[in-house]
């Protein structure tokens, strides 16, 4: 009673955009005092967000059944035969009434 549905999501992500260079002021670390302090370049990741299309395969009820493990349905799935000879329709159409029967009295 479960059938499969293509699912897709827009998601958030954050690439690489490329580097930032930045200029970052240190102060004098020597314990007797400098005259003044000093500049260092860092270089830091830069990033954006994009969106992206993800597509996956999720497992649903199929039309007609419902609850939490899809036991709940309206009516048995009906398979028709097609050019078989009429006895053995006869015997399969019975199968299925039998079947059928099975499936309303669980």
């Amino acid at each position: 009673n479960w059938c499969p549905h293509t699912v897709t999501k827009t998601v958030t992500c954050q690439v690489q955009n490329g580097t930032i260079l930045q200029r970052v002021y240190q102060t004098c670390r020597w314990p007797q005092g400098c005259s003044g302090g000093s500049y260092k370049t860092v270089v830091r990741p830069s990033y954006k967000v994009v969106y992206r299309t993800v597509t996956s395969l999720e497992w649903k009820c199929c039309p007609g059944f419902s609850g939490t493990a899809c036991e709940e349905g309206d009516s048995p799935p009906v398979v028709m035969a097609v050019g078989v000879h009429r006895a053995s329709r006869e015997a399969g159409i019975r199968h299925l009434s039998e079947r059928r029967s099975g499936w309303l009295r669980s």
